[in-house]
């Protein structure tokens, strides 16, 4: 279900677009693709189908390297956390492969991989 809401006042639009997406959906749509892609900046440790938690292990790319690497952390990112990233990378009109539209209903390696990277780092950085 798609719910847009518009607002106009002094000379300006506001468009509001509420998407509902089925949790159990979107989670496949992460977890789907065995994080093709995605090596270069994170590893998955594992992930829960009960609670819709993703445990990865990634580059922590805001410090500065030690000897040429950048030290591994380990985080667990909530469903909430990887919705919010994805609504950002909407919001944002991100996509991937030359245009295409980041839809977590057609998901590839690349769904993950940039949904991943907004949660994690708050932009894209590979």
């Amino acid at each position: 279900m798609t719910t847009t809401t518009t607002i106009a006042k002094n000379k300006a639009i506001t468009i509001t677009t509420t998407k509902e997406i089925n949790a159990k959906d979107f989670f496949e749509a992460i977890t789907g693709s065995d994080f093709y892609g995605c090596s270069d900046f994170t590893e998955l440790i594992g992930y829960n189908e009960n609670t819709l938690t993703v445990s990865v292990k990634y580059y922590d790319i805001n410090n500065n390297p030690t000897g040429g690497y950048w030290k591994v952390r380990s985080k667990k990112l909530t469903l909430e956390k990887l919705a919010n990233a994805y609504a950002e990378l909407l919001d944002n009109n991100s996509t991937h492969c030359g245009g295409h539209s980041l839809d977590h209903n057609e998901y590839d390696g690349c769904f993950a991989y940039f949904v991943l990277q907004q949660a994690l780092y708050g932009k894209i950085e590979f």
